[in-house]
């Protein structure tokens, strides 16, 4: 594949410079891009047109993540946000439990990282005002219900962390030492959403998800009944957001 010419110039590649596709998710194009000894990660941003992801301040957040070893080091970013280069990590393959994710969330969630604030209301009303939606369909007057709800249950200070908010297994490339990729939607969140998202894009069963909520009780001290609690209003959350995202995604498509 043709290496676009913003990338050359930044990274000073040679001629025998090489970008091979990889699979990507459904808004980026991912790639690898080898030059001699450097073997690099290049993701193309350029036809998210909905996320509303402020890619300044991700590329900030992962500087600090990597600092602490925990996510590829990036190490570029084009001043149209369109191009986003990190150090490549090798994958090691391994078999990654429903408990393996607790202890792993409860390990971000004690990181000393304050990445920036994910505004649950702000960003469910910009993917409900993108998908535009019948008033009267039934997700348009969930979503409506649930936004009121979001901005009258404040978040406490002790629950906020530093969230992943989008873990799957296979965004842990290796355990030795722990390492994650797909950072993109991480930020300050509640504890119980991003376990709450964590549960619904791994499709956790309810024997499941009781193996992730001991893992992390255990890992991180507080009582399993208070996740319980706390967890079952974030499922709902994270439900609503995923069918609006979908929703926004499908109408911003149509509309190209």
């Amino acid at each position: 594949m043709r290496i676009p010419e913003a990338l050359t110039q930044a990274l000073s590649l040679s001629n025998d410079a090489t970008l091979t596709p990889l699979d990507g998710g459904a808004v980026n194009h991912i790639y690898k891009l080898e030059d001699k000894s450097r073997h690099l990660l290049v993701k193309w941003l350029g036809e998210d047109t909905f996320s509303g992801i402020d890619r300044k301040a991700q590329f900030h957040l992962q500087q600090q993540l990597a600092g602490c070893s925990i996510a590829p080091q990036p190490l570029w970013m084009s001043d149209d946000d369109h191009w986003w280069v990190e150090q490549f990590e090798t994958r090691q393959p391994g078999v990654v439990t429903p408990a393996l994710l607790g202890k792993v969330l409860a390990h971000i969630h004690q990181l000393p990282i304050t990445g920036p604030y994910l505004n649950l209301p702000a960003r469910l009303q910009h993917y409900f005002s993108l998908a535009d939606l019948a008033t009267d369909s039934e997700l348009a007057m969930q979503a409506s219900e649930l936004i009121q709800r979001l901005k009258n249950h404040p978040d406490v200070a002790g629950d906020l962390v530093c969230g992943h908010n989008d873990l799957s297994a296979g965004h842990l490339l290796r355990l030795k030492p722990l390492m994650l990729i797909d950072w993109e939607y991480a930020g300050q969140v509640s504890r119980y959403f991003d376990i709450a998202s964590c549960c619904a894009i791994n499709q956790f069963e309810s024997g499941q998800q009781q193996q992730l909520f001991q893992a992390y009780a255990q890992c991180s001290g507080i009582g399993l009944h208070h996740i319980l609690e706390h967890v079952s209003f974030y499922q709902r959350v994270v439900g609503i957001t995923e069918a609006l995202w979908h929703a926004a995604l499908k109408a911003t498509s149509n509309a190209m």
